[in-house]
């Protein structure tokens, strides 16, 4: 039998792909788009049952213990046990312009790459868990499309992530990310977009340019007053979507 495994790259996701004589093809293909995520797999027989994917709906099938996952310093650091089994029992056999690597299984070693990785799976609490994980380590825009708002802070909760900056390394990929207590917000944004955010809305004024010098914001659970240049002296690493905002004349007379 010949397996190939493409392994990840920021933004995507990776891909199985075996074929063996006299058997029907293994596909499992896993792709990031702007409005859904979309699963197509199938399994061949007598082949290799593995597969990445990126999943709302196999928790009924592979129950996961999101409790085995614990952080140190807000940063949790995994190994990928797909990667490791690729380079135990494969051979790289290329790397694509995207940096995407492939591996071929060496004939023979399919058996035992299957077992090694679903070992491996289950120490991290199962695939469903090392997915959430394996997808904090890319740009996590689109997590919302699998994961609520409550799932993933409930699962950084349990891992010991406290709010603001955190790291996940999952073999070689790293990232780090925000996480932001909201109430109207996206648990988790990209170290970039809080940069970016950051200075667009704090730094440039652009948070308070419609109120006037002595209005008081309340951001991450603190006091903030707009300054007699228009803007609020928050430090860079603070909740800036967990926000409330001055109450209008209407609604104090409201109070």
């Amino acid at each position: 039998m010949s397996l190939r495994i493409n392994g990840f790259n920021d933004g995507q996701w990776g891909m199985f792909e075996g074929v063996a004589k006299n058997s029907k093809q293994y596909k499992a293909v896993l792709s990031k788009t702007t409005d859904k995520v979309k699963k197509d797999a199938n399994e061949i027989e007598n082949g290799v049952s593995v597969s990445i994917s990126k999943v709302g709906n196999e928790k009924a099938n592979d129950i996961s213990n999101t409790n085995l996952i614990k952080s140190k310093d807000n940063a949790v650091v995994l190994t990928d046990p797909i990667m490791d089994a690729c380079s135990e029992y494969g051979t790289l056999i290329s790397i694509n312009e995207n940096g995407v690597p492939q591996w071929e299984i060496n004939p023979g070693n399919e058996a035992k790459f299957d077992r090694a990785v679903e070992d491996g799976l289950k120490k991290l609490g199962g695939r469903e868990n090392y997915n959430f994980w394996m997808r904090l380590t890319q740009n996590p825009t689109f997590m919302g499309l699998t994961y609520s708002a409550e799932d993933t802070r409930n699962r950084l909760h349990n891992a010991g992530i406290q709010k603001g900056f955190f790291q996940v390394t999952v073999g070689d990929h790293t990232a780090t990310q925000f996480l932001s207590e909201g109430k109207n917000a996206a648990a988790v944004y990209s170290k970039a977009y809080y940069d970016d955010q950051y200075y667009n809305f704090i730094k440039s004024g652009g948070i308070s340019r419609d109120y006037k010098s002595g209005d008081v914001f309340r951001i991450g659970g603190k006091e903030y007053t707009v300054d007699n240049n228009g803007k609020l002296d928050v430090p860079y690493g603070e909740d800036i979507w967990d926000v409330e905002y001055p109450k209008t004349k209407v609604e104090e007379i409201k109070d």
